[in-house]
């Protein structure tokens, strides 16, 4: 299946959350985590309903927040468990994942822990359209100093600056795998570090994927 399926009945396939061109009122499968950002930027984007990688869970239960946020502006959702499908691969999470977790919209529909995806994407076929479509707000992205250091500390490793962070400590809460297997995602930067959340590392080891991209890079 391509990138972007063109079927209307075939769900949406998006490797991440930011790029959702062509999803709206469709039934996507994403490769992002599941935390709240990525459930404001599925509501945001106007899809009928979302699969996203519950990213390890994490602190907090941080990897699924978006679906409850997606409950709360009425849109069905659920995760995929990290140790079923690669975070980053929207392909291979409509292949292999297995559902760790469903909002009371999908619930309503069927969707359970131990579902496939692909099933899951049936049931959520019936889902009724959100009830609100919020405006995404701004992600975080803060600079200072720490030592010597130009230290950067960005929501998502999508707000790297090529040239401006060249030699930087970048600190992110993007996962630290590579979106869609490709290594040009690792970080648009040659920065001095990156740290990314290990979202649990997952199947494959495709959480920490962008660490020996980067390390060939001297990064």
């Amino acid at each position: 299946m391509s990138a972007e399926s063109t079927s209307s009945i075939e769900p949406h396939i998006a490797h991440t959350v930011t790029k959702l061109a062509g999803a709206e009122g469709r039934v996507v499968v994403c490769g992002s985590h599941g935390g709240r950002y990525a459930g404001l930027a599925a509501c945001a984007a106007g899809v009928k309903a979302i699969l996203l990688n519950d990213a390890g869970r994490g602190l907090d239960d941080a990897g699924t927040e978006g679906i409850a946020i997606c409950a709360d502006n009425g849109m069905a959702a659920a995760t995929l468990d990290h140790d079923s499908c690669r975070i980053g691969n929207a392909e291979d999470g409509y292949a292999r994942g297995i559902v760790s977790k469903a909002n009371r919209l999908a619930a309503a529909l069927g969707v359970a822990p131990g579902t496939t995806a692909k099933e899951a994407a049936k049931l959520l076929a019936d889902a009724p359209k959100p009830t609100n479509r919020p405006e995404l707000g701004t992600e975080h992205r803060s600079v200072r100093t720490l030592g010597e250091l130009r230290l950067v500390v960005i929501d998502s490793v999508s707000l790297v600056k090529e040239d401006e962070d060249e030699g930087a400590l970048v600190v992110t809460g993007s996962h630290g795998g590579l979106v869609g297997g490709d290594p040009a995602s690792a970080g648009r930067a040659n920065a001095f570090l990156f740290a990314f959340n290990d979202a649990g590392i997952g199947i494959d080891d495709a959480a920490i994927t962008r660490l020996p991209i980067l390390a060939e890079r001297g990064t």
